[in-house]
């Protein structure tokens, strides 16, 4: 899944560089765009895994996206 990428890739950093300064991450917003039927079994269905501006873990994202696909998610989502 892409967008658990760059999920990633800012939650590994607290920082970075531009033009030699150190510009430090405060917070920031994630977006992605997923197919409709991967939200409504996110958020849309009578006993939601998600809530709409829920915060939600690196390691409990790709295990809920494999689990609402109806897939067992592989042995790197067992976090």
């Amino acid at each position: 899944m892409p967008f658990n990428n760059l999920f990633g890739t800012v939650s590994r950093h607290d920082c970075y560089e531009k033009n030699a300064d150190i510009i430090k991450f405060e917070k920031f917003t994630a977006l992605a765009l997923v197919p409709n039927f991967l939200v409504e079994r996110l958020f849309q269905v009578e006993s939601p895994p998600l809530m709409v501006n829920s915060i939600c873990d690196r390691p409990t994202m790709p295990r809920l996206i494999f689990i609402c696909c109806g897939l067992q998610p592989p042995s790197f989502c067992s976090g």
